[in-house]
């Protein structure tokens, strides 16, 4: 039986992200070496204000981040997020992210039924573009 790929999919999530985060870059660039497939890189984006992670991101042909909330309220009912991460931080470095990366960007969204699912709230929240 002969498998065939379309994609090649790196896993990189929190809490255990930050101490994976060379290991997920080196995955990207040694299957990169092997095939021809893009590489994706899935991610739930808390440690995107990092310049490091957004660096080690960009070995990626596709990276698909979430951005579950549009404030730190949000957020903290939505993604629970770790310790000291904040909201504003992570979304200015996804912006960031946006102007150094050459790749493909696919961002997740959940909508959770009357948390972040408000047209009006949300979406003037975030409706600022951050990529041409």
């Amino acid at each position: 039986m002969e498998l065939k790929f379309t994609t090649i999919v790196v896993l990189h999530t929190h809490p255990l992200e930050f101490f994976n985060l060379k290991l997920s870059s080196e995955l990207v660039v040694a299957l990169k070496a092997l095939t021809d497939k893009p590489v994706a890189v899935i991610t739930n984006g808390a440690l995107l204000s990092d310049p490091q992670v957004r660096e080690e991101l960009c070995h990626a042909d596709m990276v698909l981040p979430s951005l579950d909330a549009y404030n730190q309220e949000i957020s903290k009912k939505i993604d629970r997020p770790y310790g000291t991460i904040k909201f504003e931080e992570e979304f200015e470095g996804l912006k960031k992210f946006t102007h150094m990366y050459e790749g493909e960007l696919w961002l997740e969204i959940m909508l959770v039924d009357g948390i972040n699912d408000d047209e009006q709230l949300s979406l003037i929240h975030i409706s600022e573009p951050t990529r041409h």
